[in-house]
């Protein structure tokens, strides 16, 4: 689906949250390779967290996580430098620059330099 996405060369992927299945374990390794797959995207890709991830995590069925730890987590493997997700250019670098760590707020500001 990324790729069909990509090809009508959109400026930005954003991924409203849920990049799981409700009874779906909230492990590191569920994490790791929803990030391969968003870091293969060939357009700039950006992820909000939805309650899937985090705040399901403390059901039994999800691994009984601690959601703030679940939340600090997808915070230091998606938003390590303040870059969107995707493939990288020449310059080793995606198109758009978004927070490091989303506000409580649910907003958000990017830009390009486009």
């Amino acid at each position: 689906m990324l790729d069909a996405i990509a090809d009508r060369h959109v400026d930005l992927i954003a991924h409203i949250g849920d990049f799981k299945h409700g009874g779906d374990r909230c492990d590191d390794a569920m994490f790791e390779d929803r990030l391969r797959l968003f870091e293969n995207s060939r357009a700039p890709f950006s992820f909000v967290p939805g309650d899937n991830e985090w705040t399901d995590c403390r059901r039994p069925s999800n691994g009984a996580y601690d959601p703030l730890e679940r939340l600090d987590k997808l915070r230091r493997l998606f938003w390590q430098d303040g870059l969107s997700l995707g493939q990288k250019n020449g310059a080793g670098k995606t198109a758009r620059r978004i927070p490091r760590a989303l506000p409580l707020s649910g907003s958000a500001r990017f830009s390009s330099s486009r």
